[in-house]
Formats: C-alpha cells, structure tokens, sequence
C-alpha cells in the first residue's frame, strides 16, 4: 500500500509538472490566487466573529502530533495560514516556546537578501522568511548565528552553542552550523503552513556533507567577500563560498511537485508526521531521517532539483 502511495504521488507530481509547462502564466497566476480565496474569506469570517487560534490551540496541536519538552525545533512559517491568530506573530513563537519548555529549543532560520549584496548586520538585517521569523530573531533572549547567507536564530537552552561557530566553515550548512547541531540533537523541522517545497532548508546538509560527489554542483567556483557586523558592532570580512542562484529555478521551492514526490518517500519512510491547527496545515520531520533519505537519493542520481529526480 505505501508503494503505491509513492508511485500515486510521483504520477501526480509528473501531471502537474506538465500542466506547469504547457500552461500561460497569467492563468497559473489566477489560479494561485483562486485556490488562496477561501483562506482569506475564512480568516475575514473568523475575525468577524471573534474566532481565534490561540497559543494553547497551537500547544496542544504540537503536543498531539509528538512535539514533547526538551526536544529542539527547526520552525518554518506561514503566520497567515492559520487563519486569524488574535493577538499576532508573539502568540505563536509563545506557544513554540511553550510546548518544548525550559530543556529545549526552538531555531528559525532568519536570513534574506542583504541591502548591498555582501553585508549582514545581525542586530539590524531583517529576516525575509515571514512575520513569525522577523519578530522572532528579535527577542531579547534570541541568539543569532553569524552566517550572512544562511543565518539561524535561536531561544532555548543551548541557544549559544547551536548558533555560534557558524563562519568557522567555508559553507553553511557544514558541521559547526545550527543546521548541523540541530540535526546532533535529534532535532524536528515543524512546517506551520508552510508547504513542504519551502521548508527543505535543513536538505543543503547533506549537499555540504558529499561536495563533488553530489548529483549537483550547487555553489559557485572561488571565494566571496561578505561583511558581518556582530553584536557589538565590530565589523569583519569573511571569506565564504557562495550558492549558485542560477539553480533556484530547478530546485523543490519552485516545483511543489517534486516537493509531493519527496513527500511521498518521507511518509514511506516513516520520517513525516501530519495535522493541522487552525487553517494551517502542520508538517513535522525528523532532521536526521529526512538526511538519511536524500543521501540514499543522491546515491542513485536523484535530488530535489528539477532534472535529478522521479519524471526523468
């Protein structure tokens, strides 16, 4: 029954790949935003008549699908997609604090493009990934790792230790990155609305782990000079290698369809874990699992990028 689960959703994923080619943009774009429709009319009618979500929605979501004190979170976020959460962004980086306690942790990624191309400010470049991310990294308790292309913020008991050390590597997701550390201490990716296509951050992982033995060259040739500025304003250059932005076309975030197919191996895999708060649609991973999955992947030519997968 799993196969042919797998083999349903690899079907589905080569259909809607062909409907993407064939189709003209303005209608993809209208049909985006059509299937977006009931979400807002629903968060209109829920504001209206008082219907929230509220933290402990959120805390006791979490905890039914497994999330339990001490573990430590890797969080991607669609804020709107949960419907009207009444009093914003803080009532759910509450709850994520919340349901992992005192002995655990909780790390979003924080990072977007920087204002000159080369200089990162961690106490002043805004995140790019949300609202919940951008209030998050701000917190007076938040550590923030270094990294100006890929950087962590993280509140929790070993906040430090994950986020610092992240310019120790030429590369990002190398062993001394959050990301990294993260995955050593059993950690979970918890998707809140945020489809799967764009919540596979941790995946560079094994991309930095096998190098030139990866199906795909995903950095550019040579060094790049980036500037950081660190807490206490003292300014830096580092030298660091730098993702080829030529590939983010092919890559899962912008084909859903090979982010069902990956799916579909994750369910089989045991690794992926579904329910759903509010409006939002909940996803939560195992860091290591879905690690172990995409090195398998990678041994038999396969990736999350468009080329190097199940329609070829």
């Amino acid at each position: 029954m799993q196969l042919g689960r797998l083999e349903s959703k690899v079907v589905e994923m080569c259909v809607k790949k062909f409907l993407a080619r064939v189709l003209p943009s303005p209608l993809k774009s209208a049909l985006k935003k059509l299937a977006r429709f009931p979400l807002r009319v629903w968060t209109f009618r829920k504001r209206a008549e008082g219907i929230a979500v509220s933290k402990q929605d959120i805390v006791n979501g979490l905890r039914d699908m497994g999330i339990v004190e001490g573990d430590t979170i890797f969080v991607h976020s669609s804020f709107s997609s949960f419907g009207f959460v009444k009093n914003g962004p803080m009532e759910v980086i509450n709850a994520l604090i919340e349901v992992v306690g005192a002995r655990g942790n909780v790390c979003m990624p924080s990072f977007g493009p920087l204002p000159d191309g080369k200089t990162f400010d961690v106490r002043n470049t805004p995140s790019a990934l949300g609202k919940i991310t951008d209030v998050f990294w701000r917190l007076s308790q938040a550590k923030r790792s270094l990294s100006p292309t890929h950087s962590v913020a993280c509140v929790g008991k070993d906040a430090e230790a994950i986020t610092s050390g992240h310019l120790l590597d030429k590369t990002p997701f190398s062993k001394n990155s959050p990301y990294f550390k993260a995955m050593k201490k059993g950690g979970k990716v918890v998707c809140l609305g945020s489809p799967l296509h764009r919540s596979l951050t941790c995946n560079y992982l094994v991309e930095d782990e096998l190098g030139e033995k990866f199906p795909v060259k995903v950095y550019k040739n040579g060094l790049k000079e980036f500037v950081v500025i660190a807490a206490l304003g003292k300014k830096r250059k580092v030298l660091l290698r730098e993702h080829d932005k030529s590939l983010d076309s092919i890559r899962v975030d912008w084909h859903p369809e090979i982010a069902d197919w990956f799916e579909g191996i994750l369910e089989e895999r045991g690794c992926l874990g579904k329910g759903k708060i509010g409006e939002a649609v909940i996803r939560i991973y195992g860091i290591k699992c879905m690690a172990d999955a995409l090195r398998d992947l990678a041994a038999e030519g396969k990736t999350i990028y468009e080329g190097f997968g199940a329609c070829t």
